[in-house]
């Protein structure tokens, strides 16, 4: 009743209803709020886990990578809220919440919405606001005006205390703990953890600085100082390694400048082919790597709306990034490829100077040639030049409606270009970090120009990389739909982005039906993406479709020769066809692309269990296992317990459990392995559990080999009746 009487009831439930807008995935939502018997109220939903303070009372002291995890995901968070224009003000471990691992910042913008509904009225009743042990400076001295730097010195509070054990500044009563807040300094990291890095260390003095303005200028730009020191391996995803459809060339009015060169004129016979090879970054600057990556990137998509023009995907084109010995007529055997197109660009300030030329990859022979010299801004006319330029030189054409498709998510801002290829150049990295940041760089994008379609197509894929493999699949593939929608609402007519919403669909809803009309008009819209055959292929396989699937794998194969994502998802679905001898065929050629292609399992060593031959599948999964950095590998458990190792077996198990504890981990793996080892209540709990979280792997349940031995058993009928399912048919022998 106090707080009422102080605040105002209509202004803090006004307030309260400001928060509720808050939609991300490391936020604790708002369902609803009100009064009753003079009580102010709201209502968050039941969460699950611990808090951070829960575990920090057990563990102390985090390990240096599993504290750059966490705030990395706790900053975006932040970030996100700050760019809304809203501050937590009480960030503390417990209001931190763990759930499977991940970070979920819960009563975000309860302080506020106090401090905004009661104005100078909470001062001057003594309401107090946040925590002394993770307050700002400025927070402490009582200043009514606080900002986003307020919240990074909160974080970084936290942080000093997931390192250290204990926070920044600590006594026996709230005034003497402020007092030292106000007038003393931490001490170094390093004083009693030596472990932790040099610039780890200062990114965290530098967070906790006594004045505002000597902080970083984000809690985004923080997390990433805090990773400066050597990052881990990466862990695969196999959304994450089809990485070469997010970028739609923005096409404006055709501008040619500089000097241009051309040999006679290409037949309408001539190559019908092109491979748009990285551009060289000159001129020493690494910054702008991902400039020049973009440049070339959106080349490629633009040139993949012509008609009759087949495009070498970006992985393929890439692989032959930074070779000095680069021979065109290689690139054209290796990537079945007419002409090649490459060059060179330097960006300094803001203008971009352009060099391109066009090659017949059989004769060695220049086709056409320029140079450009322009502003930064005319960047989009630069890349309309070359596309047409092209289409002329192969007697091609680029009608109205593939001219539309061009137009389509384009941005008139520069800055807002400039930010989405930032953000698009850490999305190829594919590591959890790099992604949590590239959502930063799209939302930035968004900021310069809410109509920019394709930052929308950025932030679905971002999320769906993160789904399954780095989160639960419910919360980034809900998000990963609203983004898409979105830009479909703006116009995109990218067939990657179709694609997406329609994965996100069948998560989100169930919806088989709705999910694979939507993913057939994905491939009628980008029938050369070798991304898209990949993930269709992918779909069908799990939906029990395996020909088809194996059809589609074949067809990304063809149109991505050196990427190795369309052999390992026909390796797959021969595996789910329980085809076990075409799976080290299969496997035979994958790996001679990439070895270390590691995602779910270890599809050799599964079909070598699967046959019976443990010894070689032993051999398999330690190979594979070095490649997967600490995440157990399930498989390998499974095979334990398959050949009645049941020690080994429950050893792996514990370890993947562990790691379950800090990372996400897919239930269903774990179900799997208690299913080997008979537990089949375990098992059944844990499905329910990959069910609730929506993983897309959910509609392959019925073509697990692994889970055979639960179909017998009723629970596993209704479950997949439930995710809506054909049951499954009769199991074949084993070849």
């Amino acid at each position: 009743p106090e707080l009422a009487a102080v605040i105002g009831a209509e202004r803090f439930l006004a307030e309260i209803k400001v928060m509720a807008n808050l939609q991300h995935p490391n936020l604790l939502p708002l369902f609803d709020s009100g009064q009753a018997d003079s009580f102010l109220y709201y209502v968050m939903p039941y969460a699950t886990g611990e808090t951070l303070r829960a575990r920090l009372e057990r563990e102390r002291q985090f390990p240096v990578d599993e504290v750059v995890r966490l705030v990395t995901l706790l900053a975006n968070a932040l970030d996100y809220a700050h760019a809304q224009g809203i501050i937590h003000r009480d960030l503390k471990p417990e209001n931190i919440l763990l759930q499977s691992g991940q970070p979920v910042i819960a009563d975000f913008g309860i302080a506020l919405a106090v401090a905004h509904a009661g104005g100078a009225r909470v001062t001057e009743t003594g309401l107090s606001l946040g925590t002394p042990h993770y307050m700002s400076p400025e927070q402490a001295a009582g200043e009514r005006e606080l900002d986003a730097r307020s919240d990074q010195y909160a974080l970084a509070a936290v942080t000093y205390e997931m390192l250290s054990g204990e926070p920044p500044h600590s006594g026996p009563t709230a005034q003497i703990i402020i007092a030292r807040l106000m007038s003393e300094t931490p001490r170094i990291l390093r004083a009693t953890r030596p472990g932790v890095p040099v610039a780890m260390d200062l990114a965290v003095q530098r967070a906790l600085s006594k004045t505002p303005a000597d902080r970083f200028p984000s809690c985004g730009a923080f997390a990433q100082a805090l990773a400066a020191s050597p990052t881990r391996g990466k862990r695969r995803s196999l959304i994450g390694a089809s990485l070469a459809a997010l970028a739609v060339i923005a096409v404006g009015g055709w501008l040619l400048a500089g000097k241009q060169t051309s040999a006679s004129p290409t037949t309408a016979e001539g190559p019908k082919s092109i491979a748009v090879l990285p551009l060289v970054n000159i001129g020493g600057d690494s910054t702008q790597e991902y400039f020049a990556d973009g440049v070339a990137e959106e080349l490629a998509n633009a040139l993949g709306k012509v008609p009759s023009l087949r495009v070498a995907a970006r992985t393929s084109s890439f692989a032959f990034k930074g070779r000095r010995d680069l021979d065109v007529r290689e690139v054209g055997e290796k990537l079945g490829v007419g002409v090649v197109l490459m060059g060179s660009v330097r960006r300094v300030a803001d203008r971009v100077k352009l060099s391109v030329q066009l090659i017949d990859a059989k004769q060695r022979v220049e086709l056409w040639s320029d140079s450009y010299d322009q502003p930064v801004k005319d960047v989009f006319a630069m890349q309309d030049s070359i596309t047409q330029a092209i289409v002329n030189q192969l007697a091609l054409k680029l009608g109205g409606a593939e001219l539309a498709a061009t137009l389509a998510g384009r941005t008139t801002s520069p800055e807002a270009h400039d930010l989405y290829l930032q953000g698009l150049a850490l999305v190829h990295q594919s590591t959890e970090q790099a992604l949590r940041r590239s959502l930063e760089y799209f939302r930035g994008a968004l900021a310069k120009d809410p109509a920019y379609a394709q930052a929308y197509v950025g932030i679905a894929w971002a999320y769906a990389y993160l789904a399954d493999a780095y989160q639960v699949a419910a919360v980034a593939y809900d998000s990963s739909r609203t983004a898409a929608q979105e830009a479909m609402k703006l116009g995109s007519q990218a067939g990657e982005n179709v694609l997406i919403f329609a994965y996100s669909t069948y998560v989100v809803d169930w919806d088989e039906a709705k999910a694979d009309r939507e993913m057939r008009r994905a491939v009628a819209i980008s029938p050369n993406s070798a991304d898209v055959a990949s993930l269709y292929a992918n779909w069908l396989c799990l939906a029990g479709q395996t020909d088809r699937g194996i059809v589609e794998a074949d067809r990304a194969i063809v149109l991505d020769r050196l990427a190795p994502l369309g052999g390992f998802v026909r390796e797959w679905c021969l595996y789910l066809g329980r085809r076990y001898d075409e799976v080290r065929a299969q496997h035979a050629r994958t790996a001679a692309l990439d070895e270390t292609f590691i995602y779910l399992d270890s599809f050799l060593g599964a079909a070598y269990r699967e046959q019976g031959r443990y010894a070689e599948a032993l051999t398999e999964y330690a190979r594979a296992q070095s490649f997967m950095g600490g995440q157990p590998l399930h498989g390998y458990a499974i095979t334990y317990a398959r050949m009645g190792r049941t020690k080994e077996a429950r050893e792996l198990l514990a370890e993947l459990e562990a790691y379950a504890r800090k990372h996400y981990v897919n239930p269903l793996f774990l179900a799997a392995i208690h299913a080997s080892l008979g537990e089949k209540d375990q098992a059944f709990a844990l499905l329910e559990r990959a069910v609730t979280d929506r993983t897309v792997l959910a509609a392959g349940l019925a073509l697990w080999p692994e889970l055979t031995s639960l179909h017998s058993d009723p629970r596993f009928m209704a479950l997949i009746r439930r995710v809506g399912l054909p049951e499954p048919l009769t199991i074949r022998p084993r070849p």
